[in-house]
């Protein structure tokens, strides 16, 4: 159960940076996570570690992330994941410049609960570097659940994200912690 959440806790990390839609004569837009990649030379590469402790289970991960190619259209990343001593197999992830503008689909009869979310800028010191992230920090109240996170990111970074810290209460209480560990830009 717990490697299961911590799956989709990352997965929900990364969801932000990899989200594609196939929503027919959808109005096209810049895609956020070509943006972040499309910066950078192949070979440019983040690797983050990070911890998820759910129902008294700790569940530590390995992340690297690397340009494989990029186009003027489209920015390849290979992804690996190593969780707990178990590894993944390596994905491939085609991000276009483009991608069509996707719309949170509404359930009849049932409201989705709007975070609360704040902006910010902070500095931190990553892998050896200062870097200047913007964080951006949400908290969002789901029945007796409580669901907190802030994600630091920062444009010096292949992919943007610095670090990452979740906590749910609640039933399902989790926390995920994540942390850039190295990073280059390739070439």
């Amino acid at each position: 159960m717990s490697r299961s959440l911590s799956i989709s806790t990352v997965c929900c990390a990364f969801a932000s940076l990899f989200l594609l839609a196939s929503v027919a004569n959808a109005e096209k837009i810049a895609n956020p996570a070509y943006d972040q990649w499309a910066k950078f030379k192949p070979g440019a590469f983040a690797k983050h570690e990070g911890e998820t402790v759910a129902m008294g289970n700790a569940n530590k991960m390995t992340m690297m992330a690397k340009l494989v190619e990029l186009t003027d259209e489209k920015a390849v990343v290979e992804s690996t994941t190593s969780m707990s001593g178990m590894d993944m197999p390596p994905q491939k992830m085609e991000l276009t410049k483009m991608m069509e503008k996707v719309e949170m689909p509404k359930v009849e009869g049932q409201e989705m609960p709007k975070p609360d979310t704040r902006e910010g800028e902070e500095r931190l010191d990553i892998a050896g570097k200062s870097l200047k992230c913007k964080t951006i920090e949400t908290m969002m109240k789901m029945g007796d659940i409580n669901v907190t996170s802030k994600v630091w990111m920062s444009d010096e970074v292949p992919g943007g994200m610095v670090k990452m810290e979740s906590k749910t209460d609640g039933a399902m209480a989790s926390t995920t912690t994540q942390k850039l560990t190295e990073f280059s830009a390739g070439g």
